[in-house]
């Protein structure tokens, strides 16, 4: 099947499962579609055709999660760590002495904000696009080998892949650091997700 036919499946899938009235409970009488939307978080009822579409295309249904799902890691990371380097550069950038030019404290300011915002925005999105390739490629190569591991596992097997691979153009003690501080970073990443999605405050979780 070409892609063009399969977007056309996949709109018909859609269509057809947002605009079928669904059964109240998860009987033999509603389709997949159907029990796909019933099983999402947050219910159906109070949203348009086309926010139930997006919930289902965002859910996964139509093949086109794997973009979404990197943009959104990869620029979520990004931003987050560069407002963390910008507070770290504010703090640097703070003079000894006050009783220099205004301008040049200013341009002191400036140069190191950007200069800490850039380093840690672009370290932490390179290696969050590493975690995305490592995992979507372990998923598809070794499913049978993951299908025995829960998705905290998993999340964590890629984790210290990453670390690992992230430092090891730096020698083999680094090598070793980054594969235990991966894997206990997102160790730490996924439970503080599950907890945040156990109190509703959330609606994603961390699993390829």
């Amino acid at each position: 099947m070409g892609r063009d036919d399969q977007r056309k499946r996949n709109s018909e899938l859609l269509d057809e499962a947002v605009s079928q009235e669904l059964p109240r409970g998860k009987g033999q009488g509603a389709s997949a579609a159907q029990q796909m939307i019933m099983m999402s978080p947050g219910g159906h009822e109070h949203l348009t055709r086309e926010q139930k579409k997006e919930k289902l295309i965002l859910e996964g249904f139509s093949g086109y999660s794997w973009g979404e799902r990197i943009s959104f890691t990869v620029g979520l990371t990004y931003f987050s760590m560069c407002t963390l380097g910008a507070a770290k550069g504010l703090i640097e950038g703070v003079p000894k002495r006050w009783d220099v030019p205004k301008k040049l404290i200013l341009n002191n300011f400036f140069n190191s904000v950007g200069r800490s915002a850039a380093r840690f925005g672009n370290t932490s999105a390179a290696a969050s696009l590493m975690y995305c390739v490592i995992g979507k490629t372990m998923t598809v190569f070794f499913e049978d080998e993951l299908a025995n591991l829960t998705p905290f596992q998993t999340n964590v097997l890629i984790g210290a892949m990453t670390g690992g691979l992230f430092k090891s153009t730096l020698g083999l003690i680094p090598f070793v650091t980054g594969t235990v501080l991966g894997a206990a970073f997102i160790a730490a990443l996924n439970t503080a997700v599950d907890q945040l999605n156990e109190r509703g405050m959330i609606e994603f979780e961390m699993k390829f």
